[in-house]
């Protein structure tokens, strides 16, 4: 067998309603290990956030984790960058790590108890909201994860680790807290697929690189910098990406079938945990892209009876602008006896305007003032007066 799948269970919701609920995705991206001979989990990591970005999920919808800084690493030929797998393949240089990289977990931030509180929305009150997952009951969420695992376990910097019960409870608080919709969980490194065997939280996907007491592999070495730069599941997820979806109506088992053991020396697994729609329902654009919905109506919407007031406050605007264009055209074909008389109407009806409002601002000045007023203009007369 090359591939393996369970499904656990299928609810009797539609598949319309389940996509109904849907108006927004999130992803979760971590890349759990450090030092320079780890250098592909940080790139596998980067390569999936630069996927999903070109997809069009914005940074305000991307949680990315970095337990290290590869791209500043002395060892780093290529200093201050970090280069794609799949670039020779897709004929061109990526470059993963740019000036349009956004980390919000960075070092020691990128920690087990870091993610347990995003997930469940535990942060601290004064956090930025760059490191909060502000998921709602519509959103569709990856969560991506890379580094040295186990049976059932994943490390954090070589020295921590995080359960497979630990996911199936935090999962199970955000069903609770009503903060997703569905889940898609995507794993790379060894054993992956035990990571999900405990999650019992509805509408989740669990996608692992590997089986129980199943190694995961990385994907040839560079030359010029003497390690690998990426590992063979997430390469082939890439070059997935980098060949096109032919519709937006490719389904997401479609890329889980495309893995082979030939591929990544490894078996790939996939389990829909109580999902309520069919495989055959989900789509790779329901995690991996934004989305936009249009609702269509039967029913004529009048536009113009809708914009009546605007086009009626634009109208006054659109006579006042074409009776001075008929005016301006008109003055060109007048006299020059004519124009002076026009202009000099003009004055008059502007030096009356000003002292109407002159007065009427006078008008709103107390007794007191007005007397002051009143006393300086005869005096200002007075002035005048004596001066001639």
């Amino acid at each position: 067998c090359v591939w393996q799948h369970v499904v656990v269970c299928t609810a009797t919701s539609t598949a319309s309603s389940s996509r109904k609920k849907h108006s927004n995705n999130w992803a979760v991206l971590v890349g759990a290990s450090r030092y320079w001979f780890n250098y592909r989990h940080i790139a596998n990591t980067l390569s999936i956030y630069h996927s999903i970005k070109r997809m069009g999920i914005p940074d305000s919808q991307i949680i990315l984790m970095l337990a290290d800084d590869m791209a500043c690493n002395d060892r780093n030929i290529y200093k201050g960058k970090m280069l794609a797998s799949h670039a020779k393949e897709a004929n061109s240089g990526i470059e993963i790590y740019d000036d349009d990289v956004e980390v919000d977990y960075r070092g020691e931030e990128c920690s087990v108890e870091n993610l347990l509180k995003l997930l469940t929305n535990r942060v601290d009150e004064n956090i930025s909201i760059n490191k909060r997952l502000l998921s709602d009951e519509k959103s569709n969420i990856l969560v991506y994860m890379t580094g040295h695992g186990g049976d059932t376990f994943l490390k954090f910097h070589d020295k921590e680790e995080i359960q497979s019960q630990d996911l199936a409870d935090a999962f199970n608080i955000m069903s609770t807290q009503r903060r997703y919709n569905e889940i898609l969980f995507m794993i790379d490194t060894c054993q992956a697929a035990t990571l999900y065997s405990h999650i019992t939280a509805p509408n989740v996907i669990g996608i692992g690189s590997s089986v129980k007491d199943e190694s995961s592999y990385s994907y040839m070495n560079d030359a010029n910098l003497g390690i690998s730069l990426v590992d063979r599941f997430t390469h082939h997820t890439l070059r997935f990406f980098e060949r096109g979806i032919n519709t937006q109506n490719t389904k997401l088992l479609t890329l889980f079938q495309s893995y082979s053991y030939q591929q990544l020396h490894s078996h790939a697994k996939w389990q829909y945990i109580n999902f309520e729609r069919t495989q055959q329902d989900v789509k790779i654009t329901d995690f991996f892209s934004s989305i936009s919905y249009v609702d269509l109506t039967k029913h004529c919407i009048d536009v113009l009876r809708a914009n009546a007031k605007k086009q009626d406050d634009d109208s006054s605007q659109c006579q006042r602008q074409a009776l001075l264009i008929e005016f301006q055209h008109h003055s060109q074909s007048q006299s020059g006896e004519e124009m002076q008389d026009r202009y000099l109407d003009y004055y008059k009806q502007a030096m009356k305007h000003a002292l109407d409002t002159w007065f009427n601002q006078v008008c709103k000045h107390t007794d007191y003032k007005l007397a002051v007023i009143i006393v300086t203009i005869l005096c200002g007369l007075y002035t005048v007066e004596m001066t001639l």
